[in-house]
């Protein structure tokens, strides 16, 4: 009679670090999500993956926003997240010119964060170094 070599199990071999999110964001239960809900969210999976190019502007967009026309990190990168609504033109003061992040750029600069990580400001990551 042979005796059968017990496989370790896959939870014993891996080891996530603590702070690690593996839940997509936006969507505590997806299994709970509806069709058009989850269509959604893979579309803006889908952009997040293939415009990485755009994350440093929506996260300026959002972080330093609203922002001057002349402040934008790229006029290019800026009207395609206008083009998506990821971003919107804004007055300020009853100036015209302003950009700044939509809810929905809030939402995708989530997702873009979940995929590639967020982005620190130059001031914070002297901090941490320090």
């Amino acid at each position: 009679m042979s005796s059968a070599v017990e496989q370790p199990r896959w939870s014993d071999q891996m080891e996530f670090a603590k702070d690690r999110q593996t839940s997509i964001p936006l969507n505590e239960r997806p299994d709970l999500d509806d069709k058009d809900e989850l269509v959604e969210l893979i579309h803006m999976l889908d952009f997040a993956k293939q415009n990485r190019r755009l994350h440093e502007q929506l996260y300026q967009l959002h972080s330093r926003g609203p922002l001057w026309d002349g402040d934008v990190i790229s006029k290019s990168d800026r009207d395609e997240l206008l083009s998506i609504g990821a971003c919107a033109k804004v007055c300020v003061k009853g100036e015209d010119g302003f950009n700044a992040c939509t809810y929905f750029g809030r939402s995708l600069l989530r997702i873009f964060d979940w995929l590639h990580g967020p982005l620190v400001e130059a001031g914070a990551r002297a901090k941490v170094a320090a």
